[in-house]
């Protein structure tokens, strides 16, 4: 939910900022919600195979270790999420302008 949250929030912005049209604006919020929760979902899953592979986390891990852990998985979490919503943001873009192709 924060993903999608996140990703229609900043989306929105932009397309208030440069003018955009409604449907694209629509269209903009549809594609960042779905990316954004996909992307979390994603995070979700590695971070719990992680942690059930032994690789993150564990009853006795130092603070040293947990320090390690939060810092390899907000990294892991944001090269995901940046992926996802490249992605997502390229096939979006690649519809509209096909769109915008069709009315001319």
């Amino acid at each position: 939910m924060n993903g999608a949250a996140g990703n229609v929030a900043g989306g929105l912005t932009l397309d208030c900022h440069v003018g955009q049209d409604g449907s694209t604006t629509a269209q903009d919020a549809l594609t960042n919600a779905a990316t954004g929760a996909l992307g979390n979902a994603q995070n979700h899953g590695v971070t719990h195979a992680l942690e059930q592979h032994g690789s993150l986390g564990g009853d006795h891990v130092s603070d040293r270790g947990k320090l390690a852990d939060h810092a390899f998985a907000n990294t892991v979490g944001t090269t995901l999420n940046t992926g996802v919503y490249a992605a997502g943001s390229g096939i979006e873009t690649d519809i509209q302008d096909l769109l915008k192709d069709e009315d001319k």
